[in-house]
């Protein structure tokens, strides 16, 4: 059995390199607050809204998106330092 290491390609290390996941709370591009004041998750051009807005996830770390709970996001989290205006 040899020791490699896994090494993924450019584009998927740089969407992946910062994500950060909260236990109950979702996988986020950075961690929540590091954004600018007053502005929140949902006022970001990165969330996306799934089936009739009840879904919410951020489209930066979509490679580690879950086909449930688990990487959803909450809209009124402080934004991050990746936010965007929509």
């Amino acid at each position: 059995m040899t020791n490699e290491l896994m090494v993924l390609p450019p584009h998927i290390e740089a969407k992946t390199a910062r994500a950060v996941r909260i236990k109950g709370a979702g996988i986020y591009a950075d961690w929540p607050g590091t954004g600018p004041g007053g502005e929140t998750c949902g006022s970001c051009k990165h969330c996306w809204r799934g089936y009739r807005n009840r879904y919410r996830k951020c489209r930066l770390v979509e490679l580690l998106w879950t086909n449930g709970k688990a990487s959803d996001i909450k809209a009124r989290s402080a934004a991050c330092s990746k936010w965007e205006k929509v």
